[in-house]
């Protein structure tokens, strides 16, 4: 009986560890990622929630972060948006190459990927 006292006892704190987690700890959501599904709104309240959180104050106003777009006389469409996003967020085999660059890389790549 002890092994299942052992794995009753870590279940109970994994799901108590769980619970905190998810009702206490909230997270925010990517400014970037809610930028780039056009909700420029809330990309700029969590920023002001992050600056809150760190003791500053931000000035970032939804005009403020929608003006590179009206100057460059691009549409205000989602779906661009959306584009724009995925164009900046390509992946190839230069970045995972990059993670097998060096001896010491590829051991802590290796073992990173082991431990996952």
């Amino acid at each position: 009986m002890g092994w299942r006292y052992l794995l009753f006892t870590l279940g109970g704190i994994t799901l108590f560890l769980w619970g905190i987690r998810f009702f206490v700890f909230t997270l925010l959501e990517s400014p970037r990622f809610l930028s780039g599904i056009g909700r420029d709104a809330e990309a700029v309240e969590v920023i002001h929630k992050l600056a809150k959180f760190n003791g500053r104050t931000s000035s970032l106003t939804v005009e403020e972060l929608e003006a590179p777009e009206r100057a460059a006389g691009a549409r205000s469409s989602s779906q661009e948006k959306r584009n724009i996003l995925s164009k900046s967020s390509k992946y190839d085999p230069v970045h995972v190459k990059a993670l097998f660059a060096t001896p010491k890389m590829a051991w802590s790549t290796s073992l990173l990927i082991a431990i996952w």
